[in-house]
């Protein structure tokens, strides 16, 4: 994480911070729930002071609870690892992100599920916040990998909805 640019959950930072399913150190949870993808490492520093934040960083990034909201720039000659997604910016308003992220989860499921996904679909269009999306959130992958199509386009639909849900 450079110092300009910030990360946001994964899917996996995501279920830690609402479930505890890795139960990370009380020090490195309290990290990843302020990673919200627009505090760089110098204002999460001024949060977190001391020695041990470098080191937490490194591990949420290595042990994927976190990804940088910017694609790094690739070496001069160098190509994207084939299969990888590129982080996508999420708005910066929330109400613009919820509705984002609503109409993200619902297209999707209507996509790769169709009508057998319409209750799934009823609980997402239900909900009034980002909480009450994340809470939906298993359910929608759930769903994804229901369909072969779906499933080869996991990590790419789970990329583009952990950016506008951190």
């Amino acid at each position: 994480m450079s110092d300009e640019s910030p990360c946001v959950k994964t899917p996996k930072g995501i279920e830690e911070v609402e479930r505890r399913t890795w139960r990370l150190p009380m020090r490195t949870r309290q990290v990843l729930i302020m990673i919200d993808g627009k505090r760089d490492r110098a204002m999460l520093s001024a949060m977190f002071p001391g020695d041990a934040l470098p080191g937490i960083l490194q591990t949420l990034l290595d042990e994927g609870f976190v990804r940088p909201l910017q694609p790094a720039a690739p070496a001069a000659g160098a190509q994207a690892a084939p299969g990888k997604a590129k982080p996508v910016a999420a708005p910066a308003d929330t109400g613009e992100r919820f509705r984002m992220a609503q109409n993200f989860m619902a297209n999707t499921v209507r996509a790769f599920i169709g009508v057998a996904g319409s209750s799934l679909i009823d609980r997402i269009d239900a909900c009034e916040d980002l909480a009450s999306l994340r809470q939906n959130f298993q359910s929608w992958r759930e769903a994804i990998q229901l369909s072969s199509d779906g499933r080869k386009e996991l990590a790419t639909l789970e990329n583009k909805l952990a950016a506008l849900l951190s």
